[in-house]
């Protein structure tokens, strides 16, 4: 198969969008994007019959650094692809899968991508019920973390590039009922693995605060805490982590109801260094959602997420942060679908990417490094039936989006970014 086609060398822009899989006649779910540092890409998503959830199938293609994509492949015994990462040129995929006839998941594993085709998946965690979150970085010497978490627990696992991986051990006691799950790489090797939890007893209760655990790239992590905490009658909606210039950066949706029982929302960040800093975002008269936070090697961030009047209007706002700086006040980049969610990307250089969904059509905005401003949205893709949109960079300042497209028939497109 052809593959996705970048803007020219000499300048920097979005190439033509083009087909990467598809069309399909059962609903896709949502694609993700990996790079590898040699410049390879991956895609993987998967395709399910709402009506029968235990029938849902993932699929995976890897497109070279040339720019050829190999065809999709169905992934043996999976039914989701919870997370992708490349160890080097080898891509592996954390996927979720249960025995003929259950839905997703009573087991998550490890399956390797050997020329293009994956093998079969290696049990990671079993025993699991219900819908399953994943997560995985890959670590020097062919070390691979894994980070599950499901409404019982979170689990990890480090595995080596050869010999059998000690099992996966459990992080939460038994009376947690984590609700997100992140995980991020930080300087000198050190791992973080985090997760908002809810007591389950004597009664369920929405989450209130982070747990963390750290570990390296010889260790799994290990000695969850709690990390931060919102205040009383505050919960935390969404959650997500990031790679600071010293430590992680924790950024959340935060909501609350005032004494008149008026709702409140807003994005929320901070670098998780005592003593703490936090960084709120509120909009007078609108709920934010949707959170994206993009971090790079350098420290260099981006936070992006919408916000929402009663009537459904939403706009996309964004933040950029640069390494060693402050975020600074939000932007507004656009209009968004209110059931969309815009998604920020960052490359190694510090170029920053916020990409998202309106009326249809793929929009971007993009900043150079330590640029004052975000240049004006740029139409990616002028569909009217886009959905579900990703977007990764590899090592360089070139960036992939990825899309489904459809209403009866629907197909994975994608589009190339060259940075400035």
């Amino acid at each position: 198969m052809a593959g996705l086609v970048a803007a020219a060398p000499a300048q920097a822009g979005w190439g033509h969008p083009g087909r990467l899989a598809g069309p399909y006649t059962l609903d896709v779910i949502p694609p993700q994007v990996a790079f590898s540092s040699m410049g390879d890409a991956a895609f993987a998503f998967g395709i399910q019959n709402e009506d029968d959830p235990a029938s849902s199938e993932a699929v995976a293609a890897v497109q070279s650094r040339s720019g050829r994509l190999a065809k999709p492949r169905r992934v043996p015994a999976a039914q989701q692809v919870l997370d992708l990462a490349f160890d080097g040129s080898n891509l592996t995929l954390l996927v979720g899968g249960s025995p003929r006839g259950n839905p997703c998941c009573s087991y998550v594993g490890l399956v390797k991508v050997a020329n293009g085709v994956p093998r079969r998946p290696r049990k990671v965690v079993s025993g699991l019920t219900g819908p399953t979150l994943g997560r995985l970085l890959p670590l020097p010497g062919g070390r691979l973390l894994s980070a599950v978490a499901t409404a019982e627990g979170v689990w990890v696992e480090q595995a080596g590039r050869t010999g059998r991986p000690a099992p996966a051990h459990m992080l939460t006691p038994p009376i947690s009922a984590p609700q997100t799950l992140a995980a991020t790489l930080l300087s000198a090797n050190h791992t973080l693995v985090a997760w908002t939890a809810a007591a389950a007893q004597p009664a369920p209760a929405p989450p209130a605060s982070v747990v963390v655990a750290g570990g390296s790239a010889s260790r799994a992590p290990r000695g969850p805490h709690v990390a931060l905490s919102v205040p009383a009658g505050h919960q935390i909606d969404e959650f997500a982590l990031g790679r600071a210039r010293s430590g992680a950066t924790a950024a959340w949706i935060e909501s609350w109801y005032d004494t008149q029982g008026v709702p409140h929302s807003q994005a929320t960040v901070a670098d998780l260094v005592r003593p703490f800093r936090v960084r709120a975002f509120p909009i007078d008269g609108l709920f934010a959602s949707g959170l994206s936070l993009a971090t790079g090697l350098s420290g260099a961030q981006v936070l992006a997420w919408k916000a929402c009047d009663l009537a459904g209007s939403c706009s996309v706002e964004a933040v950029p942060r640069d390494a060693g700086g402050r975020f600074g006040k939000p932007v507004r980049l656009g209009q968004v679908d209110a059931g969309q969610s815009p998604v920020a990307a960052i490359s190694p250089q510090g170029v920053g990417l916020v990409g998202w969904i309106d009326s249809g059509r793929v929009l971007a905005a993009a900043r150079a490094r330590r640029a004052r401003r975000f240049v004006p949205a740029r139409v990616v893709s002028a569909t009217n039936s886009a959905a579900d949109l990703t977007v990764g960079f590899g090592t360089d300042n070139t960036a992939i989006a990825a899309w489904t497209q459809g209403t009866f028939a629907e197909t994975v497109m994608g589009a190339v970014f060259r940075g400035p």
